[in-house]
């Protein structure tokens, strides 16, 4: 589906933040509201979506880096060693990929400048079915 000016609308995963909002929920509702007077089903099914995300990003995306195991003193079995070295993406680069895309919000050194409403369904087109 693409916006007016031929743009995709779309989203991006790593900033599907609502796992974080919800852990803080108190914090989040004086700030931003994004819960406030939301019944619990509404959250709920929100927070359904955000762990099957991390689900499927997990298992499509898996880390593949080593886990070794160290004789450590007092033990008898050996001992993971978690300091292990992860290749990770460039943020900054994949933030300003996304943003160069987003239809959502235009930032303009730090701060919203537009905000984007929510396209309306041209006449005649039916769209999909509701996923299950």
């Amino acid at each position: 589906m693409r916006s007016a000016a031929g743009r995709l609308l779309k989203d991006t995963y790593p900033w599907d933040d609502l796992l974080r909002k919800s852990t803080h929920r108190e914090y989040y509702d004086k700030h931003e509201g994004s819960f406030a007077g939301a019944p619990p089903r509404v959250i709920e099914g929100h927070l359904e979506h955000c762990v099957e995300t991390l689900r499927q990003t997990l298992m499509c995306h898996g880390d593949i880096s080593l886990l070794t195991y160290n004789w450590v003193e007092g033990r008898d079995m050996p001992y993971p060693n978690f300091n292990t070295i992860h290749t990770c993406k460039k943020w900054d680069t994949l933030t300003r990929w996304n943003m160069g895309r987003d239809v959502t919000v235009e930032w303009r050194e730090g701060e919203v400048v537009k905000e984007y409403r929510p396209p309306t369904k041209p006449k005649g087109v039916t769209g999909m079915k509701v996923p299950p």
